[in-house]
């Protein structure tokens, strides 16, 4: 009654004050309730939802959990990981379904939704990633030292560095501060008055 959104004959004439009077207020407020709660729920999956455009021809990995169990059973036991074989899509039935080209071994149902693919890429294919070039000369400047701490019998100071917040600080080892041993004194010289006081 209340999912299928039916209307109530006979309520008119029904005693005011009674459960009864109130049904057909209470029906529509929890439909407006579940209307709410299928927006909010559409847009938290559409908020991680991975926009994958597929064409026909292109090549994709299934993954097995949208296999059914029977459908496992068909699959050799050596290519037991997440995901199968590449499978080239045939068709785009619907809304974010994927009609994929099964080998003929393979009897089951064709149509896959979209969270169950993903883009496939040939190892043998290599792709060049451009990295910018590491610039060994460059340094970064200490604007102070906060903290101390001792790793592996060896120092290492908690470094804020110069144009950056406290939340981006860093540990560095004692041997990294040849041109900072001005910062290293002032840390000690602070932390001995601290002691002090």
């Amino acid at each position: 009654m209340l999912a299928l959104g039916t209307d109530l004959r006979g309520l008119d004439s029904i005693r005011k004050n009674t459960p009864l009077a109130q049904l057909s207020a209470t029906l529509t407020q929890a439909q407006a309730a579940l209307k709410d709660a299928q927006i909010q729920q559409a847009k938290g999956y559409n908020a991680q939802r991975r926009t994958l455009h597929l064409q026909v021809g292109d090549q994709v990995l299934l993954l097995r959990e949208g296999l059914q169990a029977q459908e496992e059973k068909l699959l050799a036991k050596k290519i037991n990981g997440a995901f199968s074989w590449a499978i080239s899509t045939i068709g785009i039935p619907g809304n974010d379904n994927y009609k994929l080209e099964l080998p003929a071994r393979l009897h089951f149902h064709p149509v896959f939704h979209i969270s169950l693919l993903r883009p496939y890429s040939d190892p043998g294919e290599k792709r060049h990633v451009n990295r910018p070039k590491a610039d060994a000369n460059k340094e970064y400047e200490v604007e102070a030292i906060i903290g101390q701490r001792t790793r592996h019998k060896k120092t290492q100071y908690l470094v804020q560095w110069l144009g950056y917040d406290k939340a981006k600080a860093t540990w560095a080892e004692e041997g990294n501060f040849q041109n900072a041993r001005q910062a290293v004194a002032d840390f000690h010289k602070a932390l001995t008055l601290a002691n002090r006081a």
